[in-house]
């Protein structure tokens, strides 16, 4: 389920034809529903969360913002887990985040980091546009899990009027 949190001013942008002041918040959506959930072994892109947003104003800054929280296991064969966090537009990657664990093999390692990821890029438009947070294992050792037990998933969109 989406957020959208939205300051009443009594002006309308879009209908009005109204500046808002520079720096004022339009609106802030966010969506925390998991699109991809369970343990994920392959190297495959995996979205953890999407929003389909459209801004109130073609001058306005879009503020992206990704976190996801998962758990890692070392499934005995590896010290070297590897991941990324991405955000994307549609299909368009807007930023990348590279992580890496070099800890402990153990089949029973567990650790459950929050990943963060921040993206700002002017609207331009009123078009309507869907942002995920992605992530992506890099390499075939060890796995990792996604599930709401491990800490924040969402993405985010904040828009501020330029």
């Amino acid at each position: 389920m989406a957020t959208v949190i939205s300051g009443d001013t009594g002006i309308d942008k879009v209908t009005d034809g109204a500046a808002m002041p520079s720096g004022s918040v339009l609106q802030i959506a966010e969506s925390s529903v998991l699109v991809t959930s369970g343990a994920v072994t392959n190297t495959a892109e995996h979205i953890i969360c999407s929003l389909a947003f459209t801004p109130k104003s073609a001058t306005s800054k879009l503020i992206i913002e990704g976190v996801v929280g998962l758990q890692l296991y070392g499934l005995g064969n590896t010290v070297n887990i590897e991941w990324r966090i991405s955000l994307f537009k549609a299909s368009s990657s807007l930023s990348v985040g590279y992580f890496h664990d070099n800890v402990n093999s153990s089949n029973q390692f567990h650790r459950t980091p929050q990943c963060y990821r921040t993206f700002k890029e002017n609207s331009s438009n009123l078009n309507a546009r869907t942002y995920h947070v992605q992530i992506k294992k890099e390499a075939s050792s060890g796995r990792l899990n996604f599930s709401n037990t491990y800490g924040s998933n969402l993405i985010r969109v904040t828009e501020i009027e330029a």
